[in-house]
C-alpha cells in the first residue's frame, strides 16, 4: 500500500476513533472506497490488512495516552498502592480496569480467526453497523443514568468487558456499546 492509501486510511482512523462509530469497519471501507475509486490498492492478504490496521490503532493509542496521562498516572499510583498493600481508591480502580480486560483478552484469543478473515466483510459490517446503531439509538432514549466511576462493581467491569468483546466485531463502536 502507498504512502498515500496509507496517510488516507490514517485520517480515517483518527477522524473515526474517537466517535460512536466503529474505526476498524471505517478502515476497512475506506480500502474498497479507495479501490472503488480506482487508486492503486496492493493486493495484502487478511492478516497483513489486519496489521495495517492495528498500526493504525496503535498511533490513536498514542495520542490517547498523551491525553490521558493523569488518569494514566492515577492507574500507576494504584498500581503501586497494590504492590505496598495500601489499597485504596487508585488500587480498586486499576483492579475494575483489570477485571473489564479479561473478556476481552480471553475473547479475542478464541475469535481470531473469524476476526482475521470472515469478520472483516462487507455484509458484517453492514449489519453490525445498522444492528448497534439502532440498539446505541434505543439507548440514547432512556432516561439517563450517571454515575461516578469509582461506583463501578467488578460486575459492572465484566459487563463494560463483555460490551468490548463484541466490539472486536467490525461495525460495533468500542465507545459505542460502552455508552449503550
Amino acid at each position: 500500500m502507498d504512502f498515500l492509501n496509507t496517510a488516507f486510511l490514517a485520517l480515517v482512523q483518527g477522524v473515526t476513533e474517537f466517535l460512536p462509530i466503529s474505526s476498524s469497519a471505517h478502515l476497512i471501507l475506506g480500502r474498497h472506497l479507495l479501490a472503488a475509486l480506482g487508486f492503486a490498492v496492493s493486493a495484502m492478504t487478511p492478516q497483513e490488512e489486519l496489521a495495517l490496521d492495528i498500526a493504525l490503532h496503535v498511533g490513536s493509542l498514542g495520542a490517547v495516552l498523551v491525553y490521558f496521562r493523569r488518569d494514566i498516572a492515577l492507574l500507576l499510583g494504584g498500581l503501586l498502592d497494590l504492590m505496598t498493600g495500601k489499597g485504596g481508591g487508585r488500587a480498586r480502580l486499576l483492579l475494575v480496569l483489570v477485571v473489564a480486560s479479561i473478556p476481552i483478552v480471553i475473547g479475542a484469543f478464541l475469535a481470531k480467526d473469524f476476526i482475521t478473515n470472515d469478520g472483516r466483510s462487507i455484509p458484517i459490517i453492514a449489519w453490525t453497523t445498522l444492528i448497534f446503531g439502532v440498539v446505541l439509538w434505543f439507548a440514547d432514549r432512556r432516561p439517563e443514568h450517571k454515575s461516578e466511576i469509582e461506583a463501578l462493581s467488578f460486575r459492572d467491569a465484566l459487563i463494560v468487558g463483555a460490551a468490548q468483546l463484541v466490539a472486536i466485531i467490525p461495525g460495533v463502536s468500542r465507545s459505542g456499546i460502552c455508552m449503550t
